[in-house]
């Protein structure tokens, strides 16, 4: 062999030692291994950990659940028992409608009564008032200044001033007939005979004497709130007829019977 391929050769076996890779150690192969093996250890501790939290949160939404299931049960109960209250005060509002309308029916029917006890009587007001007056007397003054022709004190079931004695105006007198017709024919003469004054019947004053029918005191408070009512809402007629109560716009036009005070509503 040539010198020059012996140096060839030499020149070649160097580079196959130069870049061939430097074989590990056994140590160096331990110390990987032991460091693979603590991640792995590392990431078992944290997916047991993870595993751990998983099956606390499971039990924690199937609690939810539970509650949740209960809650709505117990939203379901009270649904049943607000429906069942509801019911019974729809009930009960019923029954109170009807109680009222009842009590309403009835108390019509005493004002109806009370109303009917004052049929045959008459409230005269203006008639000047004299200490020691025979009241009979006075009642025969008013029939004569009426052209009541029929006048008879059997006419008459009882007459009497009402109220306490007032110096300020003389007290109206009641006259109780013995019949409601003749009642009514006394009381159309009043219609016919207008402006009647004091003086028609013999006295020195001029006060004006109205002639009406006897109303309870809730029809009376009733006429005055339909006379309220009548100047306001422009009605020009306000009348009372066998003890009710009537309301005219005009002449021509229906009368309003009023009955109570939601008729009142109709003006």
């Amino acid at each position: 062999m040539t010198d020059g391929v012996k140096v060839t050769t030499r020149n070649t076996a160097k580079l196959k030692t130069d870049t061939e890779p430097t074989a590990p150690s056994l140590q160096s192969i331990d110390s990987k291994l032991n460091s693979i093996l603590t991640l792995l250890e590392k990431n078992t501790s944290d997916i047991n950990d993870i595993k751990k939290e998983q099956k606390d949160m499971c039990a924690s939404i199937e609690l939810c659940h539970v509650n949740m299931n209960d809650f709505k049960e117990l939203l379901t109960g009270q649904d049943v028992r607000i429906s069942k209250c509801e019911n019974e005060v729809l009930q009960i509002n019923n029954n109170t409608c009807k109680i009222r309308n009842q009590v309403n029916t009835v108390e019509e029917n005493v004002r109806d009564l009370e109303q009917y006890s004052h049929r045959n009587n008459l409230i005269v007001y203006g008639i000047p008032e004299d200490k020691n007056e025979n009241i009979i007397f006075v009642v025969r003054r008013l029939a004569n200044a009426l052209q009541f022709d029929d006048w008879s004190p059997s006419l008459i079931d009882a007459v009497h001033r009402m109220g306490r004695i007032s110096g300020s105006r003389p007290r109206p007198i009641i006259i109780r007939f013995v019949s409601r017709l003749d009642k009514d024919m006394f009381l159309s003469k009043r219609k016919v005979r207008r402006n009647l004054t004091a003086s028609d019947l013999g006295y020195s004053s001029e006060n004006s004497i109205y002639v009406n029918e006897s109303l309870t005191a809730a029809n009376r408070e009733l006429l005055k709130k339909t006379r309220d009512a009548a100047r306001t809402g422009g009605y020009s007629h306000v009348w009372t007829a066998n003890c009710s109560i009537f309301a005219r716009r005009e002449k021509g036009a229906p009368a309003i019977k009023i009955v109570s005070e939601k008729d009142l509503d109709r003006m």
